[in-house]
């Protein structure tokens, strides 16, 4: 049952940190645009560079939406586990038994 939480944390990480390469990438290929254009004589028109959104690559949002799902999906049925310290729970009384 461990594997949902473990997974679900690993694929929220890696979606931070694919968004966090590809912004850098982004502000990196945008300031050498800016740089040229101070370089080059400067054309009269201010450039804008785009900087790339989280929803720009599929993959960041993608992960972080399972590795939410799998996070909750833990722990929703963390509650259904029928163990505690590897020993198993005592039964219920039963209503009828009272």
């Amino acid at each position: 049952m461990n594997y949902y939480k473990i997974t679900g944390t690993i694929l929220i990480i890696l979606s931070a940190i694919i968004y966090t390469i590809e912004r850098a990438a982004s502000m990196i290929a945008s300031n050498t645009f800016i740089a040229g254009w101070h370089a080059g004589g400067r054309t009269g028109e201010i450039p804008l560079p785009e900087i790339n959104t989280f929803t720009d690559n599929i993959f960041a949002p993608a992960f972080l939406i399972l590795g939410i799902a799998l996070l909750i999906y833990y722990y929703v049925n963390k509650s259904e586990d029928t163990t505690v310290a590897g020993k198993q729970k005592p039964p219920a009384p039963n209503q009828a038994d009272k």
